[in-house]
């Protein structure tokens, strides 16, 4: 779940100079609010959403296999085969 996390902070790290640029180029005060709001609102649900996962699962580990050759070698020699 530290993943989930992560990635909450870079999507929120990279939306929010957004709100500068709409502010440098003379956004209204109404319209600018609205677009922090709607740059903020999926990192604080993706937030949101890992904590509840982590405090259900509780662990940072989920098992989730990254690779399909060491978990599944047949089957990946399968797919590569021609």
């Amino acid at each position: 779940m530290r993943e989930a996390f992560v990635w909450a902070r870079l999507q929120a790290s990279s939306a929010w100079p957004l709100i500068w640029l709409a502010w440098l180029h003379g956004m209204p005060a109404e319209s600018l609010l609205a677009v922090a709001l709607a740059l903020s609102l999926p990192a604080a649900a993706l937030t949101l959403i890992g904590q509840s996962l982590a405090r259900r699962i509780g662990g940072a580990y989920l098992g989730l296999r990254g690779r399909l050759g060491p978990a599944y070698p047949r089957l990946a020699g399968l797919w590569a085969s021609p």
